[in-house]
C-alpha cells in the first residue's frame, strides 16, 4: 500500500484525498507555476525522515490503492503543441486536455497519453 508522500502542500494534499490515512510530509509551498519557498535542506530531511520511519506502522491500517477500470486519464499540457502529438492517439476534449481510456493498467507509462 501507498503509506507516505512528500511533496509540496498541493501533491499532500491530493494523496490525502485519494488515501485517507497517508502519512505526509509537506516540505515545500508553491508560490506560483516555477516557484515554490522550500523548508531549509536539514530540516526537510528530517520531516522526511521522521514521518517516513512513522508511516511503517501504517502497512496493516492502509489498504493497497486500486484503480476502478476501465478508467478515465485527463493529462492537460501547458502547451497546445504539445497536446497536438498525444492528440494523435487520443481524444482532444480542449485545446490543451486529452482524455484517454485506460482497461488494463501494466506498469506507469500505460497510463500516459503517447
Amino acid at each position: 500500500p501507498m503509506i507516505f508522500v512528500s511533496g509540496d502542500v498541493a501533491a499532500c494534499e491530493e494523496a490525502k484525498r485519494f488515501i485517507p490515512g497517508i502519512a505526509t510530509a509537506i516540505v515545500k509551498h508553491a508560490n506560483g507555476r516555477n516557484s515554490a519557498t522550500s523548508l531549509p535542506e536539514k530540516e526537510a530531511r528530517e520531516l522526511i525522515r521522521k514521518t517516513a520511519k512513522e508511516s511503517v506502522s501504517l502497512t496493516d491500517k492502509i489498504p493497497p490503492y486500486k484503480v476502478s477500470l476501465p478508467a478515465e486519464v485527463l493529462v492537460t499540457f501547458q502547451r497546445t503543441d504539445y497536446c497536438d502529438d498525444a492528440a494523435k492517439k487520443n481524444e482532444r476534449i480542449s485545446s490543451r486536455t486529452v482524455r484517454k481510456t485506460v482497461t488494463e493498467i501494466k506498469d506507469f507509462m500505460s497510463l500516459l497519453p503517447y
